[in-house]
C-alpha cells in the first residue's frame, strides 16, 4: 500500500442477503477531522488494505467485501 492511499471503494454483500451493493467507501487510518460531507461518504474506518482483505472472508463482520478499488 502506498503512503498516498486514502481508502477504497468496495462492493459488499450483507450477511444473509444474496444481493451485492456497490459504492461503499472505506477510509484508511485514524478518524479524520473531516467535514460533514466527508463523514457522510465514509462507510467504514479501516486500518489499511490488509483489514479489507480480512473483511473479504465470511465471519469477520456484518458484511463481506466482494471486491474493492483503492483510491489515492
Amino acid at each position: 500500500m502506498s503512503a498516498a492511499t486514502k481508502g477504497a471503494t468496495a462492493t459488499i454483500r450483507w450477511n444473509g442477503e444474496p444481493k451485492v451493493r456497490e459504492g461503499y467507501y472505506f477510509h484508511f487510518g485514524a478518524y479524520p477531522d473531516a467535514d460533514e460531507d466527508d463523514d457522510d461518504r465514509i462507510f467504514y474506518y479501516a486500518e489499511n488494505e490488509e483489514e479489507l482483505k480480512k473483511l473479504m472472508q465470511p465471519g469477520n463482520g456484518d458484511f463481506v467485501i466482494v471486491s474493492y478499488q483503492l483510491e489515492y
